[in-house]
């Protein structure tokens, strides 16, 4: 049992009677950040690994190892020590992520945002191959904008993820200058959806482009916010997205129900083989089979 998302999956079930691709997506989501922070927890246990067989090799590392993650949510994760209801449930040896963190010996984000003052524009750039954005839905022949999450710098002093609209094709589909795109290439599925990867250099945005319902930058170049905590800012400038996982999370279980009150139905009506010749077909519900199937689920909803 999962209290933390139920009420996003019983919301997303909603739209279980017609289901589009958006939803599915939206569902993927919904379960994505924790996945992706179990992921970063495996990719930091082998590279603690490789760090300790270095020092006994006598060649110790002292700078940061960088474990790069695509999933804003489960790099806040990594970073916030405070162990909360969306986070209480994973098993308490994957949170050592955190303890890393908070020693320095890992990083996030790398994607950099600066704002110039004198020509009122930000600055995106991506300072190495590792801090590529993979896998952007229609990024590879489509889009024609795109919002970047990136961290902010203002005077040097970093301000955590902020988003930023960019321009990234001309009308005409050409590639924008300083923006780089490629083709992520054939996939295991979904091949209709153009996935990509994309980096930046030096890429001007005006500063109207910041996403700034949370944090603003003034024209002089003055960090804006009523919240000072970088993650309390991270989570009131995601908010406004959580309804949307609420009402998708809520299609599955609506579709789960429907599913299973269809097999139902359908094991109550359908016969299949008889015991003995000339006698009636049996039904699928009397088999063992099927009732250990459907009957512990029934029972669940």
């Amino acid at each position: 049992m999962r209290p933390d998302i139920a009420y996003a999956v019983q919301q997303i079930c909603l739209f279980m009677h017609d289901p589009r691709e958006q939803h599915l997506s939206a569902l993927k989501r919904i379960l994505r950040a924790e996945a992706e922070y179990r992921g970063v927890a495996n990719a930091v246990a082998e590279t603690c690994w490789l760090r300790n067989l270095l020092r006994e090799l006598h060649c110790p590392l002292f700078s940061a190892t960088l474990v790069y993650c695509d999933n804003v949510s489960a790099v806040y994760m990594s970073g916030n020590p405070v162990q909360h209801q969306r986070t209480k449930h994973i098993e308490i040896n994957i949170h050592f992520v955190r303890d890393l963190v908070t020693k320095g010996q890992v990083q996030g984000i790398e994607t950099v945002t600066k704002y110039d003052t004198n020509a009122q524009e930000f600055i995106i750039n991506t300072p190495c191959e590792s801090a590529q954005k993979y896998w952007i839905g229609g990024v590879a022949n489509h889009a024609t904008h795109t919002v970047v999450f990136s961290q902010l710098e203002i005077n040097g002093v970093n301000q955590g993820v902020h988003a930023f609209i960019a321009q990234i094709r001309e009308e005409n589909g050409k590639i924008c200058q300083n923006v780089h795109i490629a083709d992520c290439g054939h996939k295991i599925g979904s091949n209709g959806v153009d996935n990509g990867r994309i980096w930046f250099d030096n890429l001007r945005v005006p500063r109207e482009n910041m996403l700034n319902s949370v944090a603003d930058v003034s024209p002089d170049g003055q960090y804006l916010s009523a919240i000072k905590d970088p993650l309390q800012r991270f989570a009131a400038f995601m908010a406004p997205l959580t309804s949307g996982r609420v009402h998708i999370a809520a299609i599955s279980m609506n579709i789960a129900k429907k599913g299973l009150a269809t097999a139902v139905r359908y094991c109550l009506s359908k016969r299949t083989f008889s015991v003995k010749p000339n006698e009636r077909e049996v039904l699928l519900l009397d088999y063992p089979s099927h009732q250990r199937r459907l009957l512990p689920l029934l029972a669940k909803t």
